[in-house]
């Protein structure tokens, strides 16, 4: 489930940066990225929605993306999300 909570923080990941506190200097992005994906992978982890949810939302990433969406160039993640 790691990895598609990947995928799914990366198409997310401008607005996750936008809404993190900005007056915390040791919050790096990387740090931000592992909470988020440690929380998904937990609620993936307990409810078969979210799970289903997830590898809908990554699948629809993907073929956006038209292929792999953590392969694909920038502007091709900017035109999937």
């Amino acid at each position: 489930m790691l990895a598609t909570a990947a995928t799914v923080i990366e198409g997310v990941k401008d607005e996750v940066l936008k809404a993190a506190p900005r007056d915390v200097p040791f919050l790096s992005s990387a740090a931000v990225y592992a909470l988020l994906a440690k929380d998904l992978d937990a609620d993936a982890s307990k409810s078969a929605d979210v799970a289903k949810l997830m590898k809908d939302g990554v699948a629809s990433l993907d073929k956006a993306a038209g292929g792999d969406f953590l392969k694909a160039k920038p502007a091709q993640r900017a035109a999937a999300v």
